[in-house]
């Protein structure tokens, strides 16, 4: 888990690398697609989360 903090109408471009086993893959290449959420709060308001699209990056080796 990773922590960001903008200010008020802030922009952010962050660049997050992660691992994942081998199954996983496999799945992914039979066309299982990954599922990435992000939870975020503005000011007092509650919690609400955003659905990430994931792609793979060119030259990533297996």
């Amino acid at each position: 888990s990773a922590s960001l903090k903008l200010a008020a109408h802030g922009v952010s471009t962050t660049k997050q690398e992660f691992t994942v086993s081998r199954a996983e893959l496999e799945l992914w290449k039979k066309g299982a697609r990954p599922h990435l959420m992000i939870t975020h709060q503005t000011g007092e308001a509650a919690a609400t989360s955003t659905a990430v699209e994931l792609t793979r990056a060119e030259g990533i080796r297996e």
